[in-house]
């Protein structure tokens, strides 16, 4: 045998194996980087929140965090705030089929509702019910009676501003400015009502105090020692009994939550602003004239400011009211008196004074009209 003959071997494989393959994957989606960062950022940004909440629970353990009392506070106060839009929506959509604009029905819808919301409570307390259970079943009642029309109204004004924007041209730089005004005047207040401390002489010995003992008993009951300012009008105190109804929670949470009642209340009522405008001035742009309302610095000032009194509950009926006499004006159709006659009562019930800035001018005006 020759042995300078190499012995015949096999020729290497072609097959990419698994590495290969691998690396082609990566090639073709962009590289390592393309790949990780939609995936390695979030994981990464968690981890580093994680460490940090560790870190810092260490400290201030986060359960005890005054941040869940505010987020409580927030959302029941959107929950009955919400429910009342809804239920007002219901009742203006069958009261008076005249088609509204977006600002007008929300201005008009609140008002009702929160009248409506007065009625239930009012009505709820004399049969005994005002507790834990009626807390929550009463704004679910109104949600689901009127959430799906109301929803439905939201969803549609959504569209069509976003149709709005995409054909319209540039935002002038001063939208920004005034946004921002408006949106930092509205923080001002906000941190006002943050502390007990903001809650006005008059919420403290009255309208508070009727609500808290409204929800003590478990139902309105008249006042044995002959306390004369529980005969006064009093629709904020009705309000601010289900505040006090909340489940499980203790006085600072009950202060707390009708505080940022009247803050919401007061959001809401703002939407008016454009509601007024727009059927004064058809043709005018309305997007942002809630932030002239801060032109008027008095609401930061402490007596005019948000401190759990009626003053701001008792204006959520001031826009309606000049809304639906103007359509009262026309032809004093009984179906818009109602809701005219609904708001009066409103601002009438929630204190003396609404008697002159909101109940005499309208009556005297449909009296007029009438004539």
């Amino acid at each position: 045998m020759d042995l300078t003959t190499p012995e015949p071997t096999s020729e290497p494989t072609t097959e990419p194996g698994r590495f290969d393959r691998a690396k082609a994957f990566v090639e073709r989606h962009g590289g390592w980087k393309a790949l990780l960062t939609p995936v390695g950022t979030p994981l990464g940004l968690t981890a580093a929140l994680a460490t940090f909440l560790w870190q810092l629970d260490g400290h201030v353990a986060i359960r005890d965090w005054m941040f869940w009392d505010f987020f409580l506070y927030w959302v029941l106060a959107l929950f009955w705030s919400t429910s009342c839009a809804a239920i007002g929506h219901f009742v203006v959509r069958r009261v008076l089929p005249d088609r509204l604009g977006f600002h007008e029905s929300v201005a008009i819808s609140f008002g009702v509702g929160v009248f409506v919301f007065f009625l239930a409570q009012f009505l709820a307390g004399l049969a005994g019910l005002l507790g834990t259970v009626w807390f929550f079943a009463l704004p679910l009642a109104f949600l689901a009676i009127g959430g799906p029309g109301f929803g439905s109204m939201l969803l549609a004004w959504r569209r069509h501003t976003a149709r709005v924007r995409r054909s319209s041209g540039p935002t002038p730089a001063w939208t920004y400015l005034a946004l921002a005004f408006g949106v930092v005047v509205l923080g001002l207040i906000y941190f006002l009502i943050l502390s007990p401390a903001n809650i006005s002489f008059d919420a403290r010995w009255k309208h508070l105090a009727i609500a808290e003992h409204y929800v003590e008993l478990g139902r309105v009951a008249p006042f044995a020692e002959g306390w004369y300012p529980g005969t006064a009008p009093h629709l904020a105190s009705f309000l601010y009994a289900w505040a006090f109804a909340i489940p499980g929670r203790a006085l600072p949470d009950q202060l707390g939550l009708a505080a940022h009642m009247e803050y919401v209340a007061f959001l809401w009522t703002l939407v008016g602003i454009p509601a007024l405008v727009r059927r004064i001035l058809p043709d005018a742009g309305v997007r942002l004239t809630w932030v002239v309302r801060f032109l008027y610095p008095g609401v930061l000032v402490y007596d005019s400011s948000l401190n759990a009194s009626a003053d701001h509950l008792s204006a959520i009926f001031a826009a309606p009211i000049f809304l639906l006499l103007l359509r009262a004006w026309k032809d004093l159709r009984p179906r818009v008196c109602v809701l005219l006659a609904m708001m009066l009562a409103g601002g009438m019930l929630t204190k003396y004074s609404s008697a002159i800035s909101l109940f005499l001018f309208p009556v005297l005006a449909v009296l007029v009209r009438a004539a």
